[in-house]
């Protein structure tokens, strides 16, 4: 299984001066996801997903980051959704722990995943998480525990399970707790070593 440094991504606070930085009001709700932009990671359902929850909540903002073959595609529906006041393309960047810190809940919309270190990387950072059950995210994600499983391609199941989350403080701590442990427990860069070590130990012997 793949595995994350537990160590660096860990939960720093909101980072209000990145937000600042990137345009997005400190005290928004922010939805984001971090992906390269292609049609299996399908930021199109995110999108219009997102489009359906500010209809009812007016404090959310998502930051899409990452860059790809759909950015111009994504960037055009958004502007024709009339969404780009409340959308940031952030572009390719490096600063992952502080983009993850900068989140309230971290959303993979994705057709098709392996074990997604993206995802591991939010949890680990004790972000509440909301993903699409196919790969490995269901290996990862177990449903309303340590974050929310949803359809592919389900717009609405998409936006209720992300407004499950904007609407409750208690699922968000919740969450956000569980999700960290699981990648403490099963994920972490630790325990990957590790296997890889007992592996090649038994490889050696053998």
């Amino acid at each position: 299984l793949n595995g994350v440094d537990t160590t660096v991504f860990v939960n720093n606070g909101k980072n209000n001066s990145l937000l600042e930085s990137l345009g997005i009001n400190k005290d928004k709700f922010v939805i984001g996801s971090i992906s390269r932009f292609s049609t299996d990671k399908d930021y199109e359902t995110l999108i219009k997903s997102f489009n359906e929850i500010q209809k009812s909540q007016d404090n959310v903002h998502l930051l899409l980051v990452g860059d790809g073959e759909t950015k111009a595609e994504m960037v055009r529906l958004a502007e024709d959704l009339k969404l780009m006041d409340k959308i940031t393309f952030s572009g390719f960047r490096t600063d992952i722990l502080d983009l993850l810190n900068s989140m309230d809940v971290f959303v993979l919309s994705t057709h098709t995943e392996g074990i997604s270190i993206a995802l591991l990387e939010a949890m680990s950072t004790e972000r509440p998480v909301v993903a699409t059950n196919v790969g490995g995210n269901g290996e990862i994600v177990q449903d309303n525990d340590n974050g929310f499983l949803v359809k592919e391609n389900d717009v609405n199941g998409l936006a209720q399970a992300i407004l499950k989350i904007v609407n409750s403080n208690e699922i968000r701590t919740r969450l956000a707790h569980s999700a960290r442990e699981t990648v403490k427990k099963k994920f972490s860069l630790r325990n990957t070593v590790a296997e890889y070590e007992d592996i090649y130990s038994k490889c050696l012997k053998a």
